[in-house]
């Protein structure tokens, strides 16, 4: 029997032999007295490194800074791929992706610096799942998600970040009222444009309406 989220090659102890040619699907499958399946799984295989389990990363940032994240990464075998997945380790592929995982973690995050890793999350995520991709590439899975999830720096360095933060925030606050300001003057610009105009207008339309009293006196 192979299990709904298995796949498997058949290999027949007897002759010795592994059958490389077919990956077999879920279910009972008739074969010889002896013999059975080496068998992968189909569904989501997890690689979690968190403070829960003791395996957070220790990697350094753009600007020299060593920062401890946490990530959880899922990948899933391709089915096609399970001989020769068989072939490069047997059974202990997840120990060798695992290291492959954490060397595409430390190469992706010397391009950042500390600060993204708060401010451009997303950015720097999908950075460290692109980078997943191309250090799996060749080992037969697909990396179906990436979460970075605490991002954790020592605590004189958040105070630098928090400072930087607020500093950002009072100059984008700065600049709006800089604008409503300059929208302000240009409002009262063109008041004082307007108000002028009509006193012309209205001094000119006097000055006809007393030329004509003038020429009706007369």
């Amino acid at each position: 029997v192979i299990e709904p989220t298995e796949a498997g090659l058949y290999y027949n102890p007897n002759t010795k032999k592994l059958d490389r040619s077919s990956v077999y699907d879920p279910g009972r499958h008739l074969v010889c007295p002896g013999c059975y399946f080496f068998k992968y799984p189909t569904n989501l295989i997890l690689f979690e490194f968190s403070g829960n389990l003791g395996n957070s990363l220790n990697c350094w940032t753009k600007d020299k800074q060593e920062i401890t994240l946490e990530i959880f990464v899922q990948v899933s075998i391709q089915k096609d791929d399970i001989p020769m997945i068989f072939e490069k380790y047997r059974f202990d592929y997840q120990v060798v992706w695992d290291q492959k995982i954490k060397m595409a973690m430390k190469q992706t995050t010397k391009n950042y610096d500390t600060s993204q890793f708060f401010e451009e999350r997303s950015t720097v995520t999908q950075a460290i799942k692109e980078m997943i991709e191309s250090y799996l590439l060749q080992e037969g899975v697909l990396v179906n998600s990436v979460h970075v999830g605490q991002v954790t720096i020592p605590p004189r360095f958040e105070d630098a970040i928090t400072t930087k933060v607020v500093t950002q925030q009072n100059a984008a606050t700065v600049l709006m009222q800089r604008n409503v300001t300059i929208i302000e003057s240009m409002t009262a610009i063109i008041t004082k444009h307007a108000d002028s105009d009509a006193a012309v207008i209205v001094g000119n339309a006097m000055a006809e309406a007393s030329e004509a009293d003038c020429q009706d006196t007369r």
